[in-house]
């Protein structure tokens, strides 16, 4: 069993695609950004979208 601990949970930022919370993950400061999902589309292609995206996000942050 894996026991994931986010503790001071404090909202940074909110926008049109997602929101950004500032955050401890097991003793280390983190950002948690949560994209928002989208009434107004074709739910799979909402998921599909918002998975590609983070997907790309994180590999770009890998990078640097």
């Amino acid at each position: 069993m894996i026991i994931i601990a986010l503790v001071n949970i404090s909202k940074l930022s909110e926008g049109a695609e997602a929101e950004i919370y500032k955050t401890t993950f097991n003793g280390i400061p983190s950002i948690i950004k949560y994209r928002i999902k989208k009434d107004y589309r074709i739910s799979l292609l909402d998921a599909q979208l918002r998975l590609h995206r983070t997907r790309i996000e994180a590999r770009a942050i890998f990078i640097l």
